[in-house]
């Protein structure tokens, strides 16, 4: 009997942040054709889909890929019936294979070391490039070739990015990524880039590497004199987390950091047991033992709900009067769990505020366990919800920001003329957001709401991927 189910991902991981383990109720064997692997999805889907009642009869052999027969499943289920028309499709599922699955949880992946957003539509910028704040000595082939956040990727391979893009409007994202070639090692483009405003830096040969990034990009502490306030960027629930959130945590507690900015603008989410870490970092010692957050199962599942509770670590800090978070549409999963957990506290008086500033988060209130599939495939359903103290866990559309504010890419992480920190700090020190004109607002939202668009298209499995 093969391992069937691996570590929950929260987002991903469960999939939020738990642990699966040891052996269920399929023999996955280890060679297969494309219909036993999809029987087998089939079985587990059965048995462990959160919404198993509104999965259709459709025969194993009609898809000739385990992606696709999921897909088919999953594509007219509704996790929320009464409101239809936004949550229908499950855009959560997915299946990977073993190599991908452990890349997740290890915070690996094969690429130049970079993840990109298009703006204006047929412009291309770099969002994150990893190794450029010099993370723990922290090199890739990106940061090496001068690479940064917000410089503009003019041409890959001598084709200008907007010609690549026109060549499919529709999916403009996978146009680029399909440039940048197949993740292996040793892939090789000459990518051409600019500064912010597309002026002509250089054109690189770049060679892609086995990397492992930092989940924690930054972190700080600014001091207005009054306040204190840490900021984390923070970039992926993986299991190289706890020590790197400790050792922010430790400088945090060693400023005496009264206020909190968490920066989750491309946190798609990961392991739930690195979420359940984060949140006693921030609350374990002011609501010690009180509820977390819960995972509730299907009703045949229903012995395995389980409720996590705050507990004390090592660097949780002693009180925060204000608790920030920046969200973007790629914000999902575990980093939606961490925020979710934190509301009922400000009710009862354990935390001082919490704050979203930013755009609209994915809304991805679900978790999953992971399955192995014969062919050294996991599949990834959603196999639980997850609910605060309160019992709330419908952030299906995401959290709104109090705050609307720019992913302003002019500016690094952790610079405080960057419009979202900008504003997060205006809210800590000032209690209110900066005041925003009806015509900055309204070009936020309507940026905003493109991708969110754009991200719920591609699904959780695709964005929590996002790097090249």
């Amino acid at each position: 009997m093969k391992r069937v189910f691996s570590p929950v991902l929260a987002g991903c991981l469960v999939i939020i942040a738990g642990c699966g383990g040891g052996n269920g109720p399929f023999d996955t064997g280890d060679e297969c054709n494309v219909t036993e692997q999809n029987s087998q999805i089939q079985g587990i889907m059965d048995a462990w889909y959160l919404a198993y009642d509104q999965l259709p009869n459709i025969s194993p052999a009609s898809y000739n890929s385990p992606s696709a027969y999921l897909d088919a499943l999953v594509e007219d289920v509704d996790f929320l019936l009464d409101d239809p028309v936004e949550t229908a499709g499950d855009r959560y599922s997915f299946v990977v294979t073993q190599d991908q699955e452990d890349d997740l949880i290890g915070a690996a992946f094969v690429g130049f070391g970079f993840s990109f957003r298009i703006v204006n539509d047929d412009e291309v910028q770099f969002a994150q490039v990893f190794g450029e704040y010099d993370e723990e000595n922290l090199k890739t082939p990106a940061s090496r070739a001068g690479f940064k956040r917000g410089y503009k990727i003019l041409e890959i391979e001598g084709v200008p990015v907007a010609e690549i893009i026109a060549d499919d409007p529709d999916n403009p994202v996978a146009a680029i990524s399909e440039a940048f070639g197949e993740r292996t090692v040793g892939v090789t483009r000459i990518i051409t880039y600019g500064d912010s405003d597309g002026n002509l830096i250089d054109d690189v040969t770049v060679v892609k590497e086995d990397l492992v990034f930092n989940t924690v990009a930054r972190y700080t502490v600014f001091d207005s004199g009054a306040t204190r306030t840490g900021y984390l960027n923070f970039r992926s629930f993986a299991s190289p987390s706890p020590d790197e959130l400790a050792a922010a945590f430790q400088i945090f507690n060693a400023a005496r950091a009264t206020d909190l900015i968490i920066d989750l603008r491309y946190n798609s989410g990961g392991l739930v047991s690195v979420a359940e870490y984060l949140a006693n970092l921030l609350q374990g010692i002011p609501a010690e033992g009180e509820v977390s957050f819960g995972e509730v199962y299907n009703d045949k599942l229903s012995n395995r709900n389980v409720t996590f509770r705050f507990a004390r670590e090592a660097d949780s800090l002693a009180t925060i009067n204000k608790l920030v978070f920046i969200t973007t549409p790629t914000t999902a999963s575990a980093s939606e769990l961490v925020l979710n957990a934190m509301l009922p506290y400000v009710e009862n008086g354990r935390l001082g505020d919490v704050a979203v500033v930013g755009s609209s988060s994915f809304g991805k209130p679900v978790g999953s366990l992971g399955f192995d599939v014969c062919n050294d495939l996991v599949l990834r359903p959603v196999t639980f919800q997850t609910v605060n103290a309160d019992g709330e866990g419908d952030y299906y559309d995401g959290f709104d920001p109090d705050c609307p504010a720019e992913d302003d890419l002019d500016f690094g992480f952790g610079d405080p003329r960057e419009d979202s920190l900008a504003a997060a700090l205006s809210y800590v020190e000032t209690g209110a957001c900066p005041v925003v004109t009806a015509q900055k607002l309204d070009a936020l939202q309507a940026k905003a709401e493109k991708q969110r668009t754009e991200a719920r298209q591609r699904g959780w499995g695709e964005i929590l991927r996002d790097y090249h």
